[in-house]
């Protein structure tokens, strides 16, 4: 069985890597060294997939066993890290553009990306969402702001899961104080962004 998506949430659910052809455990050098690789590339603007297999027993996983995703019969857990793959997926043209005109206006921009944090600044720098020279705030949900208290000028990053931890005085002051705000997840589901967007519609 095969694996792949987000770096961080494959990794979580991985016990063993490969490396140089052999099969090693997970340790934290290496669950450091990972996460340093990916914040590298990242950087550079390049969209991150882990890749992950299991070797499942035949005798409980014949062929033509019926995976059931709505009721889970299969692990989720256990899998060996085989590596990571960068893409380069380069927002259109036009989009810059896009951005200065709605800057221009007075329309505050949020940028909501699936993507490696790394890789979600290094995007926003690429079409003008965040100045060059401009790093955002990260890890607001390990020090949530109270009202009034951001100043008006900084830009953050707000991962899913934090904004799912913050209750919604701290995620309507972050949203709103700050004048940039880029929201990522590694979850493959909607439900934090429903949060972000509910937060802004309550504004």
């Amino acid at each position: 069985m095969c694996l792949l998506g987000d770096p961080e949430t494959v990794l979580n659910r991985c016990t063993t890597a490969l490396v140089s052809d052999h099969e090693r455990e997970i340790s934290d050098d290496y669950v450091a060294a990972f996460r340093k690789a990916c914040a590298e590339l990242g950087g550079l603007g390049e969209r991150l997939v882990a890749l992950a297999d299991l070797r499942l027993p035949p005798a409980k996983f014949p062929p033509g066993f019926q995976f059931n995703p709505n009721q889970i019969n299969f692990p989720l857990s256990g899998f060996r890290l085989v590596g990571v793959v960068s893409l380069m997926d380069p927002p259109r043209a036009t989009v810059p553009d896009a951005v200065a005109k709605c800057q221009a206006a007075g329309i505050k921009v949020i940028m909501v990306t699936g993507d490696h944090p790394a890789t979600a600044k290094a995007i926003a720098k690429s079409v003008c969402i965040l100045s060059l020279d401009q790093d955002p705030q990260e890890g607001l949900a390990l020090a949530p702001h109270q009202h009034g208290e951001v100043p008006n000028t900084q830009s953050c990053l707000l991962t899913g899961e934090e904004a799912l931890d913050m209750t919604n005085e701290e995620l309507e002051s972050v949203l709103m104080h700050y004048q940039v705000r880029i929201c990522t997840s590694s979850k493959s589901n909607n439900t934090w962004s429903s949060v972000v967007m509910n937060s802004f519609s309550h504004m």
